[in-house]
């Protein structure tokens, strides 16, 4: 930041200390899943009761493997969106974490690109190597008419 806004160190450190101290300032990480190994990334659509609803979004949002939950108009009218290690971690997470809910079925949606998101996750998205599919695609040998 110094260096950006060309003043000393000191004066910018001063400032910044300033500026968290007064709470003029937040900072906000925005983790990379998968650098974490989290490699599966699924939308989940359920239909709970409407009596349930407030109390199943509010409860399946303290699990520490959904980054979202919204509650949608439909027959589907809750949905969570999740980070997991792998497919074997998603099967588990629909089959026992899941099963307090008040759910007949589950619509589960793989997330194959995020358009938005914050941060920068690999272009082709995540392989269990925490490399993209893209890069990991680009280092095979070409094929023939290519």
């Amino acid at each position: 930041m110094a260096a950006r806004t060309e003043h000393p160190q000191f004066t910018a450190r001063r400032r910044l200390a300033a500026l968290l101290r007064d709470r003029a300032l937040a900072t906000h990480v925005v983790p990379d899943p998968c650098g974490l190994g989290l490699n599966v990334d699924a939308n989940l659509y359920l239909p709970i009761p409407p009596a349930h609803l407030d109390t199943a979004g509010r409860t399946l949002a303290a699990h520490p493997s959904v980054h979202g939950v919204l509650a949608l108009p439909g027959p589907s009218n809750l949905s969570a969106a999740v980070w997991l290690h792998d497919l074997e971690d998603l099967r588990r997470f629909i089959t026992q974490d899941l099963a307090y809910l008040p759910v007949t079925s589950i619509d589960t949606v793989p997330v194959g690109h995020a358009a938005k998101r914050p941060g920068r996750l690999p272009a082709g998205g995540c392989t269990p190597g925490g490399t993209s599919l893209r890069a990991r695609s680009a280092t095979r040998a070409p094929v023939r008419g290519q």
